[in-house]
């Protein structure tokens, strides 16, 4: 009776349980570890990439392809001017000994002028239709002339050496003798203003600066120079010094050979004057510089003449360069100085 009575009871646990809905786990197969459900989460917000901002580079404007104007060779280019413009720069890249021609338009009395920014060992020709312009065995980088008929001229760069150049070509207006370009400091410090008598170069005479030039001008008047005169170089260089040390002695000369020799108003600002003179080897090196302070930048001026000794050249070959002359256009750049 006892045992039936235990029956009964574990029959009705049982299915009280099942009533309950208890379900039990399901085994796990021998040997498996049971490894939690994955848990999804929300992706990794990401930061978009920077945009690139274009650099912009100083490369030489490329010629426009030979017009069909009677113009004859592969390596000639005709050079066009834009509408009412009076200069344009070309470029390219020569190797040592080698050449690129390139071909304009223009009419008689015009006067154009040709340089290269680089210098040397770049240098450059200038052909009309009867024959070269520059004298045989002359090698400048540059020309300035009156053009003697209408009609095609060929400029021809050459160079001693690979690299890059830049050419800027100028044809003033008929009936006008100069024409003028404004250059503005990249660093906003100060303007002037230069004739189509000067242009710009990357090279840097030796010269005892008191800081690295900002702008260098070279003068290109051919008939200033050997083999008419003695003259060999001459450049306006102009530099702009921000060291404290040098700021505070700003006017003072900088070397042994410098001797002050007074002092001008130009333009409103009161320079110091002084010269030097040194030589060497038979090269004449006259420096007239100027200096003065504006806004605690201190500002150098220097108009910069080489020469030969004129004792070193057979009697009546050339002449002296004219002094006063050249002088006088540099002081007319200097004229157009103003502090920004």
């Amino acid at each position: 009776m006892n045992k039936l009575l235990k029956s009964v009871l574990l029959i009705f646990t049982v299915i009280t349980i099942m009533a309950c809905g208890l379900v039990l786990p399901a085994p796990t197969p021998e040997g498996v570890t049971q490894q939690p459900a994955p848990t999804k989460t929300a992706p990794e917000a990401t930061q978009p990439l920077p945009t690139a901002t274009p650099v912009p580079t100083n490369t030489p404007t490329p010629v426009p392809p030979p017009t069909n104007s009677g113009v004859t060779g592969a390596d000639e280019n005709r050079i066009k001017f834009p509408p009412g413009g009076t200069w344009v720069e070309v470029g390219a890249h020569l190797k040592e000994g080698s050449e690129i021609r390139y071909v304009l338009s223009a009419l008689k009395g015009q006067v154009m002028s040709v340089s290269i920014e680089q210098s040397w060992p770049f240098i450059v020709e200038v052909l009309s239709a009867t024959g070269p312009l520059i004298g045989p065995g002359v090698e400048h980088p540059f020309w300035r002339g009156e053009l003697p008929a209408s009609g095609d001229y060929t400029i021809i760069v050459k160079t001693y050496g690979t690299g890059d150049f830049n050419l800027r070509v100028a044809i003033n207006p008929p009936g006008q003798a100069y024409q003028y370009f404004d250059y503005v400091d990249p660093q906003q410090l100060f303007t002037l203003t230069y004739s189509d008598q000067f242009s710009p170069t990357t090279y840097i005479p030796t010269g005892d600066f008191k800081g690295k030039p900002d702008l260098v001008l070279q003068f290109i008047q051919p008939e200033f120079y050997v083999p008419t005169t003695n003259l060999s170089e001459a450049y306006f260089i102009l530099s702009t010094i921000t060291d404290t040390g040098k700021i505070a002695t700003c006017t003072q000369p900088s070397s042994q050979l410098e001797t002050i020799t007074g002092h001008k108003t130009i333009n409103g600002y009161d320079f110091t004057q002084s010269e030097a003179i040194g030589a060497a080897a038979g090269n004449i090196y006259d420096q007239v510089i100027y200096r003065t302070s504006s806004n605690n930048i201190c500002y150098e001026v220097v108009f910069y003449m080489h020469s030969g000794n004129i004792g070193n050249y057979a009697p009546g070959t050339v002449k002296e360069f004219d002094r006063a002359a050249l002088l006088q256009k540099f002081e007319q750049i200097l004229s157009t100085f103003n502090v920004q």
